[in-house]
């Protein structure tokens, strides 16, 4: 029922552009529904992050109370450091300074200004004071885009803009789908699936461990043990998802904002509906988590 009713919402969206007729009020509309979707992302990594570590604190828990060993700060380490959700905070403020800046051009009521202040949006995602609050990772790929945005400042008219940025903005999102991980058996080094499942295999080792205390022993000294390396399992995956979907999304933004650059409506808002429908799963997903 909610899928059929964003699918009416989205239609009703495309088909008053269409009454619009206007270039300028599908950039306007597309342009907001992207950087909402960006918003949207921010705030999904930022919840995640922090779900992955409340999960990992509480699996410690369980781990070392099973093992009857000593606390130590090294064992309570978050699974997502906090510099590393900061750097992706960082990264999503870039994006959305972009976008903002779109926004403001193809309002009615844009100036001169709003072009000077899309030159120096470009200017400071090249700057080294940017790139130190960044994935490092990123940090080429964000220079690239800046570089962009300076050249294409000039056009005046965001489409104009839009389709000279397309290319870095793509290679943008491309990177920071990158970063998040591709699904599969093994994660690349450096990637958040790879601090995820790194976290998760040293709990499951130390399952394993402690259960070679008990291999020997009862049914009721065993059985904790096992529920616990399920449950360790199960919530791995289920993270293992909620990243994929993040990263899915942002290659969805990706596509919406060169359906945007060319002007079209349904194209842009088709990737909107997909983008909504992968948070839309993430927040379920979420709910199913604290039931």
């Amino acid at each position: 029922m909610r899928a059929r009713v964003r699918t009416i919402l989205v239609i009703g969206m495309m088909l008053a552009l269409t009454a619009c007729a206007t270039q300028g009020a599908v950039l306007s509309t597309g342009v907001g529904a992207i950087r909402t979707s960006a918003t949207a992302a921010n705030a999904e990594t930022e919840t995640v992050f922090g779900e992955i570590n409340a999960a990992h604190r509480d699996d410690v828990i369980a781990l070392l109370l099973a093992q009857r060993a000593r606390p130590s700060e090294a064992a309570f380490a978050p699974a997502i450091a906090p510099e590393t959700a900061g750097r992706w905070a960082a990264a999503f403020d870039g994006v959305d300074n972009y976008l903002a800046a779109l926004q403001d051009l193809v309002d009615p009521k844009r100036s001169t200004a709003v072009t000077d202040n899309l030159k120096g949006v470009g200017e400071a995602l090249q700057s080294p004071t940017f790139g130190a609050k960044i994935p490092p990772e990123a940090v080429s790929l964000f220079a690239s885009f800046g570089g962009a945005i300076v050249q294409a400042a000039a056009e005046g008219k965001a489409l104009a803009i839009m389709r000279r940025t397309d290319p870095e903005f793509r290679a943008l999102m491309t990177g920071l789908a990158g970063l998040v991980g591709e699904p599969g058996a093994t994660s690349r080094p450096g990637t958040l699936r790879a601090m995820v499942d790194d976290h998760w295999a040293g709990l499951l080792s130390g399952v394993e461990t402690a259960f070679v205390g008990v291999a020997n022993g009862t049914e009721d000294e065993r059985k904790p043990l096992l529920v616990s390396y399920g449950t360790l399992i199960d919530e791995r995956q289920a993270y293992r998802e909620r990243l994929a979907r993040l990263r899915t999304a942002l290659l969805a933004m990706a596509e919406a904002h060169s359906e945007a650059a060319k002007g079209s409506a349904g194209g842009t808002f088709y990737w909107i509906e997909q983008i909504n429908g992968y948070f839309q799963k993430a927040r379920e997903d979420a709910k199913g988590g604290e039931g």
